[in-house]
């Protein structure tokens, strides 16, 4: 989960293409490989990605600090797990 930062860093408009194209670009997804994945990690190793690319897609071009977005994320992790879904840590070791 400590990935995250790689796909945080992702701006979904960097692309060839004028100012009316890129107006048109309305939302994004996330993806994740599954010959790394089975039942037993799936959950874990999805949400702090997701929640990077969800954080990501959600803030302005001026919010591009991975440092404040770091904060964030451990404190939304923190949520999850308290919701009971079995989220991996998004910053290495994470205390709740």
């Amino acid at each position: 989960g400590a990935d995250w930062e790689k796909f945080y860093n992702v701006e979904p408009t960097n692309f060839n293409g004028n100012k009316s194209k890129k107006s048109h670009v309305i939302g994004g997804e996330a993806c994740l490989w599954s010959e790394w994945i089975n039942e037993y990690n799936v959950l874990p190793t999805t949400f702090p990605r997701v929640s990077a690319v969800a954080e990501r897609l959600w803030s302005s071009l001026e919010h591009l600090d991975a440092d404040e977005a770091r904060l964030r994320l451990e404190e939304h992790n923190c949520r999850m797990i308290g919701r009971g879904i079995e989220a991996r840590p998004a910053n290495g070791f994470g205390m709740c």
